[in-house]
C-alpha cells in the first residue's frame, strides 16, 4: 500500500514537579511561535501537570505507522525548541476537525 496522508493528534503530558523550571515557559513560547503547527496547552491542573496537544498530517502506509512517525516528529520538534521530553506521549489517528 503506498503512503497516504493520515491526520494524527499527539498528546504529551509533563509532570510539573519533575520537569525543568522553564518547561512551561518554553511550551508557551513554542505555541506562540505559530509556525504552522496546531498546538494547544492545558495547564488547568497546574502545578501538577501540563498537557500539550499537537495535530499533524503524516504520510505513511498505515495509521499505526503514522502515529509512530507523529510521535517521533513531536519529540524532535520539542527537543529543537529546547523542551525536555514529556512524561507520557500518545498518538491517535483520526479527523482533525
Amino acid at each position: 500500500m503506498p503512503p497516504a496522508p493520515h491526520p494524527v493528534t499527539v498528546t504529551a503530558s509533563y509532570d510539573a514537579a519533575h520537569a525543568p523550571r522553564d518547561t512551561l515557559d518554553l511550551l508557551r513560547a513554542w505555541i506562540d511561535a505559530r509556525d504552522g503547527r496546531t498546538l494547544t496547552i492545558d495547564d488547568s491542573i497546574a502545578p501538577v501537570r501540563w498537557t500539550v496537544t499537537a495535530d499533524y498530517v503524516v504520510e505513511a502506509e498505515t495509521a499505526g505507522d503514522a502515529e509512530g512517525l507523529a510521535v517521533d516528529r513531536f519529540l524532535a520538534d520539542a527537543a529543537d525548541a529546547g523542551i525536555t521530553a514529556p512524561e507520557t506521549v500518545l498518538a491517535a489517528t483520526g479527523r482533525l476537525t
